[in-house]
C-alpha cells in the first residue's frame, strides 16, 4: 500500500532546510534558507563504460570491479554547474514540494556563492507559530538545535527532516569511499554534515542518527584549522552512506 506524502513531510523537511542554513526573521514571518555553492561546478560520479561499476582515482581512474579493473577516462565523468543546478533543483523539486504546506510565498535569490529561497507565511499562518514553537533557541542556524518534538514524530518525517538538513549543511566526500556494496559495485560515499558555529547542533545530529536510524559516525572534526575551516569556527558530522525503505525517498 502506498503513503501519500503530505505537509507534514512537506514541513518536516522545510524545518531540515531551516536547521542547517536558515534565517528566521520573527517580526516579518519569513525565513531566508541558503543553498550553498562554494564552487561554480562540482565533479559527479564516474562508471565503467564496460561494467558499469564506479571508477575512482584521481587524474587516471580505474573501475572497482575486480573483474575488470580497466582503466576509465576522465572524460567520463560528468560536471555539474552548481548554481544553475541549484536552481533548476529548487524550481522543480523544492518548491513544489514545500507548496504542499499553504499559503507560502517563495523567491528564488541567486549570487556567486550561494541561492537564497526567501519563504513568506504571511500575518495569520498556523504553521509559523508551530514552526517557531518547535525552534526555539536563535534565529539563525548558528544557534538552532533540533525540533523540539523530532523524537515523537513517524519515521517518514524524520527522513525528510534528514533531507532537509542534507540539501543545505549537507555534501558527499567523493575522496573517502567506504568499503560497502553500493547499487553500482562496492563503495560508498561517506556523508558529511557541515555545521557552522553550532557545537551544540553537531552532538544532536550524531545522537539523532545513531538512536532513531542505527547510523554509524565515523567522527566529528570540531573545528580544526588544519583540517577543516581556517577560521576554526566549523565542525564536520562524518557518517556512513546509507538508504532507509521510505515512501518518499532515501536517505543517501
Amino acid at each position: 500500500m502506498s503513503t501519500v506524502i503530505g505537509r507534514e513531510d512537506a514541513e518536516a523537511y522545510l524545518l531540515g532546510l531551516t536547521v542547517g542554513r536558515g534565517i528566521r526573521f520573527r517580526s516579518e514571518n519569513r525565513l531566508l534558507i541558503e543553498f550553498p555553492h562554494k564552487n561554480a561546478t562540482v565533479p559527479g560520479i564516474s562508471h565503467c563504460e564496460k561494467c558499469g561499476w564506479l571508477a575512482t582515482g584521481f587524474g587516471k581512474m580505474k573501475c572497482k570491479n575486480p573483474g575488470c579493473g580497466r582503466q576509465v577516462p576522465a572524460s567520463t565523468k560528468r560536471v555539474y554547474e552548481q548554481p544553475l543546478a541549484t536552481q533548476a533543483s529548487l524550481k522543480t523539486e523544492v518548491i513544489p514540494f514545500l507548496h504542499l504546506i499553504p499559503d507560502l510565498t517563495l523567491r528564488i535569490g541567486t549570487g556567486s556563492t550561494s541561492t537564497h529561497l526567501a519563504i513568506d507565511f504571511g500575518k495569520k499562518n498556523e504553521t509559523w507559530a508551530s514552526f517557531c514553537e518547535e525552534l526555539d533557541l536563535g534565529d539563525s542556524f548558528h544557534s538552532f538545535g533540533l525540533p523540539k518534538s523530532i523524537h515523537e514524530w513517524p519515521t517518514s518525517q524524520k527522513v525528510e527532516f534528514i533531507n532537509g538538513l542534507m540539501d543545505t549543511a549537507g555534501f558527499a566526500n567523493s575522496g573517502g569511499w567506504l568499503p560497502r556494496d553500493g547499487e553500482h559495485g562496492h563503495g560508498r560515499m561517506r556523508f558529511y554534515f557541515q555545521i557552522v558555529r553550532n557545537w551544540r547542533l553537531a552532538v544532536e545530529i550524531d545522537n539523532f542518527l545513531r538512536t532513531e536510524f542505527d547510523t554509524p559516525i565515523q567522527t566529528i572534526d570540531w573545528g580544526h584549522p588544519n583540517i577543516r575551516s581556517a577560521n576554526g569556527q566549523e565542525a564536520c558530522v562524518v557518517f556512513e552512506a546509507i538508504q532507509i525503505a521510505d515512501p518518499h525517498g532515501q536517505i543517501y
